[in-house]
């Protein structure tokens, strides 16, 4: 019987294989990179104007936000997203609303003070700060 040997460091690699290839997944039907307030012309946005999409994460300035739970009917798309934001202890755990226009737009549904808040978002980049 032959035997293979190999090395630790190599099963160690191995193990990431199936973690690499879920966050290669996305959850949304959404083009991956930065994107800007519709209302900002792309070269011209600021980082506090920008979320970016990975593809398991829509990040928002000083916030990571894992998306979890995702939920759709129709071109309303429902997820957990949790937030680990810069300088804070604890993650921020909040359910988000996007409803989705294609795969380079979209507008985040929420609501302020018991009013219905929208804010519309346009495919800039594939890299954030180009």
């Amino acid at each position: 019987m032959l035997k293979v040997r190999c090395p630790l460091g190599l099963f160690a690699l191995l193990a990431f294989i199936p973690v690499a290839q879920a966050a290669s997944q996305s959850l949304l039907p959404l083009e991956r990179g930065a994107y800007a307030l519709e209302t900002t012309s792309c070269p011209q946005r600021s980082r506090a104007e920008i979320m970016t999409y990975w593809g398991d994460r829509l990040n928002q300035s000083t916030a990571d936000c894992a998306i979890s739970n995702v939920k759709s009917q129709g071109s309303v798309y429902t997820f957990t997203s949790r937030c680990k934001i810069e300088g804070e202890r604890k993650r921020q755990i909040e359910t988000v609303v996007l409803r989705i226009a294609d795969k380079k737009h979209f507008v985040v549904v929420s609501t302020v003070n018991g009013k219905p808040d929208e804010t519309a978002y346009k495919w800039c980049s594939y890299s954030a700060f180009d």
